[in-house]
């Protein structure tokens, strides 16, 4: 008599299942610590062992953490975000500084969504289905790189929470006993309550993610009479809400209503990168996550590789085909992950329905008759080949990968030098790319950060930056330091004309010794007013990176625009680490046998100190001009508007002898510096 061995008990399966889930997901992403520790301890932690972030956004979340913990904010939904309570409830218990559990917990919270693929992949197909999911969907570099070490923001539980609360809904509207509806009623709800804690924005998608699936399952769900009006009624609004938002209808919705759904169509705008305002274009454009993404982008990120996104979309079709009905609960996460070809950033909502694509994919694979007629243990053998190799495709990418900081220990030096030499009172003036960090690090306001990013700030932000004339740089930033971006529309209650108001600043703070002059001209009165409006004491530090050459093609655009237009300048711009050859007679660069002419070259030396010593011009129509860095083989080729820019001042020419009304703090070389307006 022939003896089988037992069956696993299905509680063992699924502990099991589990923890290999958990060791995967938690393995792709600490693995990196060991395998580039020389690595990591050179770009990622300070001298003290304090590490540093994969993502700016982090040093928002920092300084609230710090902020919540010294006393300065109470807790609760809409004052601090869960966030910061979750890290600065850990660090109370264990003592543990607040930047290692920020650097260390994105990675242990993303197993929440595990859960996801649980319960939705039991839906679908059981174990072997939510199974594969958790390991493609956990293993998918788009989410790695949102979830990795040093991700200290909120993207970690977005997709739990999107479709759990989705799960949920559909569990209240599928089961039929009254008990168990109310359960997942109540979870849901609590589910939302918490969503809009961790995630500010979730207020108004908490009001589609309850309402919609149980809303459009009345088309494929029977209801009594009474229910059905009710999700029919829903639907209608729900159409509505869509309506109102995608063409900006709030101004005609009645008072509490209009602010929820003026904020949702100016996200809208956002995505759809519409203009702000007539002062700029839409910031959006320049913003890489709000970018649709190429094919070539949408198959790296999420899959790895072309063919298994492509067979994913086979597998999401199958699945609708077959479970169409439990698929209308999912209605409003799919409708946010279609959201994907428009802008990147919905990507994140995508892994969920890509990963469960594929695993149900290769459920159906399994089920195929010529697969059936193979032995069972030679047919187990193929399927766990062919889902090794999708497996191994999928995570490739996040496993050879490192996430790098943005920013480098050298970075928090300069934030500290500011620290240590600036008053309590002072403004930073950076780009905002940089406004959180240097918030959480020096301790001081900033002019711009990564949250408040309006058109009329950008553009007062980035004007200084681009002009030639340091006085008018200078005064720009004392004015806007004291009197704040309103000030703008302020003047312009005088003119009511922003760009005849933007010219009258520009002409006023460039002058301050010819203000007469320019009250004449422009027909204003009251000189005492004016003289102390336009030139208040202010204490402003700038702060500029190196690495914002690379991105001068936005901010050069953003403060170069022109309201009559409606345009701005977008600065040709490259580095030449060697591989080129000058002709300083001629006025010309060799670039890849590509001869160049230009109208202006800086001969510039970096020891004993960077030092410029020659300058020529030259009579050519170009709009070139090469900064040459003789003793380092390195050239900078710029656009000749940015190449006079006090930017390129500052950083690049004469950063240890600045023009007049800039003092220097500190400089390093190739990294960026910070100098004191006077």
């Amino acid at each position: 008599m022939t003896s089988h061995p037992k069956p696993t008990p299905p509680k063992k399966v699924l502990l099991i299942s589990v923890a290999m889930v958990i060791v995967f997901s938690l393995g792709i992403r600490f693995m990196h610590l060991q395998t580039g520790m020389k690595h990591y301890r050179q770009l990622f932690f300070l001298e003290n062992g304090a590490p540093l972030m994969t993502a700016m956004d982090a040093y928002y979340y920092l300084r609230i953490t710090d902020t919540y913990l010294s006393g300065g904010q109470s807790m609760g939904p809409g004052s601090v975000p869960l966030l910061a309570v979750v890290t600065a409830s850990v660090h109370k218990l264990t003592q543990i500084p607040i930047e290692k559990i920020a650097f260390y917990l994105s990675p242990l919270l993303a197993l929440f969504t595990i859960l996801v693929y649980f319960w939705w992949g039991r839906e679908f197909g059981g174990t072997f289905v939510w199974l594969a999911a958790a390991l493609i969907g956990m293993g998918s570099y788009y989410w790695y790189m949102h979830t990795c070490l040093g991700r200290f923001d909120t993207d970690s539980l977005i997709p739990f929470f999107v479709y759990g609360i989705s799960f949920m809904v559909y569990r209240f509207s599928s089961v039929e006993s009254w008990k168990k509806r109310l359960v997942y009623l109540l979870s849901a709800l609590v589910m939302a309550y918490f969503f809009q804690w961790w995630w500010k924005p979730a207020r108004y998608l908490n009001i589609f993610l309850l309402a919609s699936p149980y809303a459009v399952s009345f088309l494929f769900w029977p209801s009594n009479r009474l229910e059905k009006a009710l999700k029919i009624a829903l639907f209608a609004l729900g159409l509505t809400g869509i309506m109102v938002v995608v063409f900006d209808l709030s101004h005609r919705l009645p008072g509490p209503l209009a602010p929820i759904f003026q904020s949702l169509s100016g996200y809208f705008k956002l995505v759809a990168k519409s203009p702000e305002s007539a002062l700029a274009g839409a910031s959006a454009q320049s913003i890489s996550e709000l970018q649709p993404p190429s094919w070539h982008y949408f198959c790296q990120m999420v899959a790895g590789h072309a063919s298994l996104l492509i067979l994913s979309f086979v597998g999401l079709g199958l699945l609708i085909k077959k479970h169409y009905r439990i698929i209308t609960f999912l209605a409003f996460p799919i409708l946010l992950a279609s959201a994907s070809f428009m802008a990147q950033r919905f990507l994140i909502y995508f892994i969920p329905l890509y990963a469960l694509g594929l695993a149900y994919l290769l459920k159906c694979i399994s089920g195929l008759k010529p697969l059936r007629k193979i032995p069972f243990k030679p047919r187990q053998w193929i399927m766990a080949v062919l889902c090794l190799a999708v497996l191994g495709l999928n995570t490739k990418k996040a496993l050879v990968t490192t996430i790098n900081p943005k920013v480098r220990p050298r970075d928090v030096a300069l934030a500290l030098d500011i620290k240590r030499d600036a008053p309590q009172n002072a403004l930073i003036w950076a780009w905002w790319d940089s406004g959180y960090f240097l918030q959480f690090y020096a301790g001081r306001k900033t002019i711009i950060g990564g949250g408040n990013q309006t058109s009329d700030r950008i553009f007062v932000t980035a004007f200084p930056l681009t002009t030639d004339n340091p006085v008018l740089a200078r005064n720009w930033m004392k004015f806007f330091a004291v009197r704040g971006i309103s000030a703008l529309h302020e003047v312009d209650k005088y003119f009511n004309d922003l760009g005849k108001s933007i010219d009258f600043l520009k002409t006023a703070l460039a002058r301050p010794e010819g203000l007469d002059a320019v009250m004449t001209r422009f027909e204003l009165k009251d000189r005492e007013y004016w003289g102390n409006y336009l030139f208040p004491l202010a204490q402003v530090y700038v702060y500029l990176p190196y690495n914002l050459i690379n991105d001068a093609y936005w901010w050069f655009y953003f403060g170069s625009w022109d309201t009559a237009q409606k345009s701005g300048v977008h600065p040709a711009a490259a580095i030449l680490p060697g591989h080129f050859s000058i002709d300083a007679d001629r006025g010309s660069i060799v670039i890849d046998n590509k001869t160049v002419r230009i109208s202006e070259l800086y001969y510039v030396t970096l020891k004993p100190e960077l030092h410029t010593n020659g300058h020529q011009r030259y009579r050519h129509a170009s709009r070139m001009g090469v900064i040459w860095v003789r003793d380092h083989d390195l050239a900078f080729v710029f656009e000749t508007r940015l190449l006079n820019s006090l930017f390129t001042k500052l950083v690049l020419l004469d950063p240890l002898a600045p023009p007049a009304g800039f003092t220097p703090v500190r400089y390093i070389p190739f990294h960026g510096g910070v100098w004191r307006v006077e």
